[in-house]
């Protein structure tokens, strides 16, 4: 699994915005060729939420860019991202997404 960065995001359950997760650090030179999925499950209940929280992505250069949608306040997902490399390689990472109304 490779470590991503931003490992953890934080969005206010109304907002619905790009998230950008860097992979340059596992790429070793080579270019993301396409985005194979993205899905995400709640923390706690292991429930699927792909549906209700992912919106879109796409790639930039080194990143991949997800569209989160709005959810409920206090609620914690585990997003997951599978790609494929200009050299072939299959990567898989993940990253954390908190959704609270407080400032933090």
């Amino acid at each position: 699994m490779a470590k991503l960065v931003p490992d953890e995001v934080t969005k206010k359950p109304w907002e619905e915005r790009d998230f950008a997760i860097e992979w340059a650090s596992v790429l070793y030179g080579e270019t993301i060729a396409s985005v194979v999925s993205v899905t995400s499950a709640n923390k706690e209940t292991g429930a699927d939420s792909t549906a209700t929280l992912i919106k879109a992505s796409a790639i930039s250069g080194t990143k991949t860019l997800i569209r989160l949608m709005n959810h409920l306040d206090g609620e914690v997902h585990v997003v997951s991202t599978r790609l494929l490399t200009s050299g072939g390689q299959k990567i898989e990472g993940e990253f954390t997404v908190v959704i609270t109304q407080r400032e933090h």
